[in-house]
């Protein structure tokens, strides 16, 4: 074959090629989002929960601690059975300092720090606590009798909101009497940010909890640093809960 026919056989097969080209596969650009289906699922499971927990109906155990010597708020809701205590154990010296949003960036003031910025907020974070300072621990009210309790999560409060500390608090929750129970449970805190309709979830400092005690309800320990939102969903074990990602 001589060189014309092998321009003219290469030309050929060139406009084949882009003849063709209609029924050929893409190919995959290295810059296209990939489906995030896990994520997905998390903000739609987080934005139902949140909403779920959106009430007003709690039993609150509260109590004073002193900034420097620590102390223990503990108690058992008020329409729970006996043996749901729960607790927050808070070291001494351990109160740090609470975070307050602010709509627009503040100057350093007398009493204020620059908190940063966060999530297109704005915090500032004020000086160490001095002062006692009331720990509250809000938990569903408990209506025996009534099929799955209203739909009520087992999500807790902890307040004051974003109180932070210097030192690790040990908390004690129990799961709901209205929910099975499981030999395992996942322990999450949760939060939002951005506004109405465009909420985006967020959770973290998410842990298997193993009961400490005889009833798989009961003593459900963890450390934190923080206080805000909480929820515990049942774990691997069977009763109806959802297996988180790993």
């Amino acid at each position: 074959m001589d060189k014309r026919s092998i321009i003219i056989l290469l030309s050929i097969l060139i406009l084949v090629g882009v003849g063709c080209d209609d029924n050929s596969l893409e190919p995959v650009r290295t810059d296209d989002p990939v489906p995030d289906t896990e994520k997905d699922w998390v903000q739609d499971y987080l934005a139902a929960l949140w909403e779920a927990s959106n009430h007003g109906d709690w039993d609150v155990i509260s109590g004073t601690v002193n900034p420097v010597t620590g102390g223990v708020v503990s108690g058992v809701p008020a329409s729970w059975p006996a043996g749901f205590v729960f607790s927050v154990d808070i070291p001494p010296r351990a109160l740090l300092r609470r975070q307050v949003e602010v709509a627009e960036p503040q100057p350093l003031n007398k009493g204020l720090v620059n908190g940063g910025h966060h999530g297109g907020n704005d915090y500032l974070l004020v000086d160490p606590i001095i002062t006692p300072v009331q720990i509250s621990i809000h938990v569903p009210r408990y209506y025996p009798g009534v099929p799955l309790n209203y739909d009520y999560p087992a999500v807790y409060r902890l307040e004051p909101h974003s109180l932070t500390f210097s030192r690790p608090v040990e908390v004690t929750f129990c799961f709901p009497p209205w929910i099975p129970d499981t030999p395992s449970y996942h322990k999450f805190h949760f939060w939002r940010e951005g506004g109405d309709p465009d909420w985006t979830y967020f959770y973290s400092d998410h842990e298997m909890l193993s009961p400490q005690g005889g009833d798989p309800r009961t003593e459900l320990v963890f450390e934190t640093l923080h206080f805000s939102r909480w929820g515990l969903e049942n774990g691997s074990g069977g009763g109806g809960g959802k297996s988180w990602p790993e």
